[in-house]
């Protein structure tokens, strides 16, 4: 796994293409994140592996799109670890 958690360069494209829309992205992406967490933490709870892969794919994506590349790879290794025990 990398040791960066944010790719600068991500980062400041999006910045740059989005304006003044760049915070209400991250604010969505923010949100969208924790609902993504929550329904893995309740996936695992319920032992539902379907669950947490269906919340893990989604926040590997988007993580990455925003540069996150600690929480995607993360994602990643979580939803391959759901698929395997499905």
């Amino acid at each position: 796994m990398s040791g960066a958690v944010l790719e600068a360069s991500v980062i400041n494209e999006l910045r740059e293409l989005m304006g003044d829309a760049f915070d209400t992205l991250i604010e969505r992406f923010e949100s969208q994140s924790g609902q993504y967490v929550q329904s893995i933490a309740a996936g695992i709870a319920e032992g539902n592996a379907t669950k947490i892969a269906q919340a893990a794919h989604p926040l590997k994506s988007s993580s990455k799109q925003m540069g996150a590349v600690k929480l995607s790879e993360l994602a990643r290794i979580i939803e391959t670890e759901a698929k395997e025990k499905q």
